[in-house]
């Protein structure tokens, strides 16, 4: 029930997301980007202050968010924002803990978060529905995935249980927090890089927008298992994982290149981020081991607002080149530094 509570409130994510670049305002939006991750710092203190039943509140909470969409009031919306962000945080941390304790149960988890992606496609793709319509769509089924939650609670504690495994040195947590830094640049290309090139490009976004959605999903469901599989086999997994994440910057600055606002152009980009994006999940337990997790995670948030920040702002072709650039450099510091290049005590101590 575990693989099914993550794919239905990833199902509501993904679908915000495609949406937020027309329903919400910048403000609400990047809010909306940066808590559901960001705010998983929050998620030991809803394990220890309200114990199992932590992610049945957690999704009642994203519920009343999307309630307050509902009103499309300015002040409301931004309030909205919060409540889902930290809702979809808590709740989908809890799940992930569990499952990046190895690296099969990563893409396990990686693919039940890219079945509710792909479901998300053909609703973005449906031009008829009205925002309150879904919006309360989202509330509906987010209430269903606190039901679920509480009676698979009862039967299975783990889910709310926040495991902290040793304590990472500050190297480490400073390492992991600029790798999930440019793993949300990656992640989020294609809700915020992909859409605002084509609606600044085209002046609008067409509905097989939507079929993207659901192509990179596709592509991860299928390809995931097997990349990490042949990721396992390698002497340094992790170096693998990161030079394809360094691919993978080079691939979002390169949007407007590929003419990502025309069909085939849209595609050859959406395939090429999905098949990197699979060899990230290994880094969710190499991030597990180091005990770092959280602060990975976190800063995935902060990656991903930068993203809706700029390209909201500047640009399609500047935006996706700056983004790009800025996950690349957060990404090699990173890496230096968790290879242990140079050290944050040395450093310090030559001052």
């Amino acid at each position: 029930m575990i693989f099914v509570i993550r794919s239905i409130s990833a199902l509501c994510l993904f679908a915000f997301l495609g949406k937020a670049n027309l329903w919400l305002s910048p403000l609400s939006n990047v809010i909306l980007v940066m808590g559901y991750r960001f705010f998983l710092i929050l998620s030991p203190l809803a394990s220890r202050h309200i114990g199992k039943h932590a992610g049945t509140v957690a999704f009642l909470l994203a519920s009343l968010g999307c309630l307050l969409w509902t009103t499309f009031n300015p002040t409301l919306s931004i309030l909205g924002s919060t409540m889902v962000g930290v809702g979809l945080s808590i709740g989908g941390f809890l799940i992930k803990s569990e499952a990046a304790e190895t690296p099969k149960g990563a893409a396990w988890n990686k693919i039940a978060l890219n079945l509710g992606s792909f479901a998300a496609g053909p609703i973005l793709a449906i031009s008829i529905l009205t925002p309150s319509t879904f919006f309360s769509g989202g509330l509906v089924l987010l209430v269903l995935c606190a039901i679920i939650s509480w009676k698979n609670i009862h039967r299975r504690n783990k889910i709310a249980t926040q495991r902290l495994p040793k304590k990472p040195t500050l190297q480490k947590k400073i390492a992991w927090s600029l790798i999930g830094f440019s793993i949300g640049i990656k992640l989020f290309g294609i809700f915020s890089i992909l859409p605002q090139t084509i609606l600044k490009t085209t002046g609008q976004i067409p509905a097989w927008y939507g079929i993207m959605i659901s192509l990179n999903s596709l592509v991860i469901i299928f390809l995931q298992l097997p990349i990490i599989h042949q990721l396992t086999r390698h002497k340094n997994p992790d170096r693998s994982a990161f030079y394809a994440l360094i691919a993978g910057m080079f691939i979002l600055g390169s949007a407007s290149f590929f003419r990502v606002d025309t069909l085939y152009g849209a595609i050859l980009w959406t395939l090429l981020c999905s098949v990197i994006e699979c060899s990230a999940s290994y880094l969710d337990s190499s991030a597990s081991k180091d005990g770092a997790l959280i602060f990975k995670e976190a800063s995935v948030g902060l990656g991903a607002a930068t993203v809706v920040a700029v390209m909201r702002v500047c640009p399609a072709e500047m935006g996706a080149m700056i983004v790009g650039g800025l996950g690349l450099l957060a990404l090699t510091i990173g890496m230096a530094l968790k290879w242990k290049y140079f050290s944050i005590a040395s450093v310090k101590f030559s001052r």
